[in-house]
């Protein structure tokens, strides 16, 4: 996962808010890593009545990724319900970039065990590929 291999490390609390949270990634041209938005819930109901209000952006080099251009999975994890949205990303040409995963969440909404306020909720990875 792309995370894994990033400089920050954050805490499930930095993920309950609307915010941006930066990942600083330094890789070298091999390496294939999965980019990943997951959302978990309790039961499977609320997994959709949540996704009703969530829209999401995958951007790459300020171009958009569509979602049906990525892999789309439910399934069941840990006695949650969840969905993700991935794409295994490799071939890295040399030099910077910048992608980012946007979840507009159009309202508060509630996970089965937790409130999440409306707003952006926001992964930036800055890449940085040796050449």
């Amino acid at each position: 996962f792309l995370e894994e291999a990033a400089r920050e490390e954050y805490q499930s609390a930095d993920y309950s808010k609307p915010g941006t949270l930066t990942f600083t990634v330094p890789l070298i041209k091999d390496e294939s890593f999965v980019w990943m938005y997951a959302w978990c819930t309790t039961t499977t109901e609320i997994l959709d009545q949540n996704f009703q209000n969530i829209k999401l952006k995958f951007m790459i080099d300020g171009k958009e990724v569509p979602l049906d251009q990525l892999a789309n999975e439910d399934l069941a994890n840990g006695g949650q319900q969840c969905r993700l949205y991935y794409t295994a990303l490799s071939d890295w040409p040399a030099g910077e970039h910048h992608l980012s995963i946007t979840a507009t969440f159009t309202r508060s909404i509630n996970d089965g065990t937790a409130d999440y306020p409306a707003g952006d909720y926001v992964l930036e990875y800055d890449v940085f590929v040796k050449p």
